[in-house]
């Protein structure tokens, strides 16, 4: 039979706390969070709807040109094509620079990017994927055709990494 003096056990127990509080320190510290992911710029490469009602082949989902321009109306941080997401928690247009006090926040388990301009919320999305070169978004319509609009952007500078590795 085993036999632990109560001192050697309690050494043993707070090795083993102070261990596990270093890893999931270290563990914080060097993992990528949605946070980090997001930041930088981030160039449009399609938009897309997915329907509810029935399911549709893969090109059905492209977006039409008159539906685009019809939820552009509606929302307008949509008329970029160059979204940057900076490190102080402010969105802007990178191709105009245009300053408009918008804000994004990511809220709930980290799947939630919510737009907010003076205090007011903009819009709130659903990210699907996130990762160091692709961010797909997903947001709820309530326009004549019930669906998700799924926007698909890549980091910038990874078109041109590419061709330089050519």
């Amino acid at each position: 039979m085993l036999r632990f003096n109560r001192k050697n056990l309690l050494a043993g127990t707070y090795l083993l706390l102070v261990s596990l509080l270093l890893l999931a320190a270290f563990m914080v510290m060097h993992f990528e969070s949605p946070e980090r992911l997001i930041e930088g710029q981030w160039v449009e490469t399609g938009w897309y709807m997915e329907k509810s009602e029935a399911v549709q082949d893969q090109s059905s989902w492209e977006l039409q040109a008159s539906l685009r321009e019809e939820i552009m109306n509606e929302l307008e941080l949509f008329n970029v094509q160059v979204w940057e997401f900076d490190s102080n928690g402010t969105i802007r247009d990178a191709e105009h620079a245009s300053d408009d006090n918008m804000q994004w926040f990511i809220r709930g388990r980290g799947h939630i990017l919510q737009l907010v301009k003076d205090g007011k919320q903009v819009e709130s999305f659903q990210i699907a994927k996130i990762n160091k070169d692709t961010l797909e978004l997903h947001l709820n319509l309530d326009l004549q055709i019930k669906g998700v609009l799924k926007i698909i952007l890549e980091r910038k500078g990874l078109q041109e990494d590419y061709a330089k590795k050519i």
